[in-house]
């Protein structure tokens, strides 16, 4: 009786977490289409409710931080950037959107830190150059943002051209 009452036990367990699984399968599933809909707000509390039911699926954080970005909610969207970054510290893409929203929330130094991170990675990410140049002039580090112009214009002409621009209007 008892070796039955286990296995029952276990059993019901197994259904429950699988169940579970699914079911944040599901919410990631279609916040995923309504990201894809551009109906940013749906998209935000499925993805919130696959993150909540499966916390390390780091596509459903990525994600959720899109559709806050969509929604300028800049705060939610950086703090599911950084549970993002917290299970794949080295993903690139995601340091760019939160040096970029950083910029976007008027935070220059912490946009700064993030993008130099990124350079110091990688010298030959172009953009982490150009937005470690613009959040230079955002925080009216010109001579900086005119290094980092330098860089862009030997990477990328047209891009450095937008980037002496915003720092032209900067001085």
């Amino acid at each position: 009786m008892r070796v039955y009452s286990k296995t029952i036990l276990i059993s019901l367990c197994l259904v429950l977490f699988l169940g579970e699984t699914l079911y944040a399968e599901d919410y990631f599933a279609s916040g995923k289409q309504y990201m894809e809909q551009k109906d940013y707000k749906k998209a935000a509390s499925r993805l919130k409710k696959a993150t909540k039911q499966d916390p390390n699926n780091i596509d459903a954080w990525r994600l959720l931080g899109d559709s806050y970005t969509e929604l300028e909610k800049y705060k939610k969207a950086l703090k599911a950037y950084q549970e993002a970054l917290k299970l794949n510290p080295d993903d690139t893409e995601t340091k760019m959107h939160i040096g970029f929203l950083y910029g976007k929330s008027d935070d220059p130094v912490n946009a700064i830190n993030a993008f130099k991170e990124i350079v110091a990675e990688n010298p030959d990410n172009v953009e982490a150059h150009y937005y470690l140049g613009v959040s230079f002039a955002q925080a009216e580090s010109i001579d900086a943002a005119w290094r980092q112009y330098k860089l862009v214009k030997s990477m990328d002409p047209q891009l450095a051209q937008q980037l002496y621009d915003i720092i032209f209007l900067a001085q």
